[in-house]
């Protein structure tokens, strides 16, 4: 339903401008007055389709008002110019046809322009979430790893893979997102046997024996991480 109000709107301009466009002036013209009619219709029509240009995903932002500012800009322009040729019915296509044309180039390199460091931004963006979830997905199974120690060695162990981890670079490449997989799978295998622990308290010492070796593997792992990006 929406897309079809959003499209019954759309439609307003272009159904106004040619009930008066005919209505006021007939189906008669020189080339002039066609010329300024055609490019009329093609700022409107960017206009309307500037949105299919966001790189935002969705999430409507700056980004996207700056595109509808220059393409709101670039059919006011257009709008105003081709109404005086309309208007004057001046029998000169060249001078209209350059003009407008001249205005619908600036309007594309700026436009593009702007495309293009929206997509750059919207990546990078996109690139820090991603190197972030690392970061964060391993700082709180750290965390909860601390809390279901006892405590002891294992614990002082999983304090320092904790503050090693909330202490890593935020940043990524892909000679440490190997390590980062294998520190994610050895801290969910610590967290099912610390689990495993409090639900068999018979066989806690059997199962926990190897608890501070593979701590201390996920800390190399880390280090090996951290060493691995500033090494870049």
């Amino acid at each position: 339903m929406n897309s079809k109000v959003n499209i019954a709107i759309t439609l307003v301009f272009p159904a106004l401008f040619n009930l008066l466009f005919f209505s006021i002036f007939g189906a008669q013209h020189n080339s002039t007055v066609w010329t300024a009619y055609l490019f009329v219709h093609f700022a409107y029509f960017a206009l309307a389709t500037t949105s299919v240009w966001d790189a935002s995903q969705g999430q409507p932002g700056e980004r996207l008002y700056s595109l509808y500012i220059i393409s709101g800009a670039y059919f006011l322009i257009v709008l105003a110019l081709s109404c005086l040729f309309i208007v004057t019915a001046w029998d000169a296509p060249k001078i209209c046809g350059t003009l407008l044309t001249a205005i619908t180039l600036i309007y594309a390199f700026f436009f593009l322009s702007i495309v293009s460091a929206n997509r750059h931004t919207a990546s990078l963006e996109q690139r820090r979430v991603s190197e972030a979830c690392f970061i964060d997905g391993a700082r709180v199974k750290a965390q909860t790893l601390v809390d279901a120690l006892d405590d002891g060695r294992d614990k002082e162990l999983a304090r320092e893979l904790a503050r090693l981890i909330e202490s890593s670079p935020l940043h990524t490449n892909s000679a440490a997102r190997e390590l980062e997989n294998q520190i994610l799978a050895a801290l969910d295998e610590l967290l099912l046997t610390s689990q495993n622990k409090r639900e068999d308290a018979e066989n806690s010492d059997e199962k926990n024996s190897d608890i501070p070796g593979k701590i201390e593997e996920i800390i190399q792992l880390a280090k090996n991480r951290n060493r691995a990006l500033t090494v870049e």
